[in-house]
């Protein structure tokens, strides 16, 4: 069983909690395990509701403690200044009543996910002053780029990674002589081995300017080295990850038991 949190976000949220919902139940039915069910204690509630709970709940604590902490330890005010700073209203005011928007619809999650067209939470990061993010937004918007349909026969191989040049199915009612759309495979190595240096430029220059940021580990660069010398299409013959990892850290790519690969 899973506990989750569900705030009403939308219209289509509300309408996916309605469809899971089990009448007289406060479980929901998971969405693809037929037997999980979903715990939603707050699927009712709006985002005010949320934030008048994490600002107020220091009056259920047994302790004397202050406005913003939570009776099970932390302070909620950073929270409130992280959705603040990417909220694209240029402020985040208090609920004082229901009809004074407050915050709580900015979305995160992984930095570089392109299933929106634009990162907003990030960009109003950027302009509320966490300028250093800059490099990593545009990186974001460079993969982004690349998805688009129109794009993507430039970055990405004609073929699948089985070999094989591969079509769209005929749709249920289509004609079987009817033009089908290709479907590219994987990106071409040499775009791979630039977004990789390009990523590390990124994180060198962030550290080197202070920050303390881990953007690919070596675990995640002994897989990719891993998965291009293996490449079905495109195997790197010349291996050159460990190559353009000593181009960007100017130190040699460490291998598993402490081994390094010098060039």
């Amino acid at each position: 069983m899973s506990w989750v949190h569900v705030v009403s976000e939308s219209a289509s949220r509300a309408q996916v909690i309605a469809k899971h919902k089990i009448d007289g139940s406060r479980l929901a039915r998971h969405t693809t395990l037929a037997n999980a069910f979903i715990y939603t204690p707050i699927d009712t509630w709006d985002v005010e509701d949320v934030w008048k709970l994490l600002r107020g709940a220091f009056r259920y604590a047994p302790d004397d403690i202050d406005e913003w902490e939570s009776p099970w330890g932390g302070n909620n005010r950073p929270l409130w200044t992280l959705y603040m700073d990417s909220s694209a209203q240029g402020e985040c005011p208090l609920v004082i009543d229901e009809s004074t928007p407050s915050c709580g619809n900015s979305r995160f999650g992984c930095w570089t996910c392109t299933v929106v067209t634009k990162d907003k939470a990030m960009e109003s990061l950027i302009k509320n002053g966490e300028e250093w993010m800059s490099p990593l937004l545009k990186y974001r918007d460079l993969l982004a780029f690349t998805t688009d349909p129109v794009n993507k026969d430039t970055f990405r191989n004609y073929k699948r990674r089985t070999g094989k040049v591969s079509y769209q199915y005929a749709k249920d009612g289509e004609e079987i002589s009817a033009e089908r759309k290709h479907v590219p495979g994987p990106y071409w190595l040499k775009y791979r081995k630039q977004w990789l240096k390009e990523l590390l430029v990124i994180e060198r220059d962030l550290n080197a300017q202070g920050h303390t940021i881990t953007l690919i580990t070596q675990p995640e660069l002994h897989a990719i080295r891993q998965e291009w010398l293996k490449d079905p299409n495109e195997p790197d013959w010349y291996d050159t990850l460990p190559g353009i990892y000593r181009e960007v850290y100017q130190q040699d790519f460490r291998l598993g038991s402490g081994r390094s690969v010098a060039l």
